[in-house]
């Protein structure tokens, strides 16, 4: 069975508009970043981050080096604002053509 393949693309705004930050990518269970010494991506696997459970008040941890896959699926739950935000890609392309426009996008 081949392991689960995962891109999610991140984004900012600037004055000039949208501009793609980077990619950070599930391969054979670990985060890869595309471009591999973007500083804010590298920051961003440094540590671990939290996301509230609702359920039960108490948050949940997702390190990015031993949870990668949920870690990835975390983001796209927290980073969703209008300055900085990230989607995944379809896994069919990866490619920079599958790149969402944000004015398009629904909430």
């Amino acid at each position: 069975m081949t392991a689960p393949r995962m891109t999610i693309r991140f984004y900012r705004l600037t004055d000039e508009g949208t501009t793609v930050i980077g990619d950070m990518m599930l391969r054979d269970g670990q985060i890869v970043l595309d471009p591999p010494d973007q500083p804010t991506l590298r920051r961003m696997l440094d540590e671990p981050h939290e996301e509230p459970n609702f359920e039960t008040g108490q948050p949940i941890t997702f390190d990015p080096k031993t949870q990668a896959a949920a870690f990835l699926k975390s983001c796209l739950r927290m980073f969703h604002g209008s300055y900085f935000w990230c989607r995944e890609l379809p896994a069919s392309t990866g490619t920079k053509s599958a790149e969402p426009h944000r004015e398009t996008q629904k909430d």
